[in-house]
């Protein structure tokens, strides 16, 4: 799923820098994100990355149709993957 994925960015002229290529191989090794919050913490425990670039990166999968977005309360949501768009 995760070369589909970066394939199919590329195909539509999307750049796809090291640390978004890694942010794609962890959601696809969790396939759900239920706090992106805690989500980007344990990112941060294996390499810098920021707050942005992995908001950015989960903002960029749901409008390229690689993930589903679930609201959980008034204001935070949960991301999971789906099948390639």
């Amino acid at each position: 799923m995760e070369d589909i994925i970066i394939d199919t960015l590329r195909e539509r002229s999307i750049k796809i820098s090291s640390k978004r290529a890694w942010i794609v191989h962890e959601i696809c090794a969790i396939q759900t994100i239920h706090d992106i919050e805690l989500f980007w913490i344990s990112l941060r425990q294996k390499q810098p990355v920021s707050w942005a670039t992995v908001h950015s990166t989960l903002r960029l999968l749901y409008r390229n149709g690689f993930l589903q977005k679930t609201p959980i309360g008034s204001r935070s949501f949960s991301y999971h993957l789906i099948a390639a768009a």
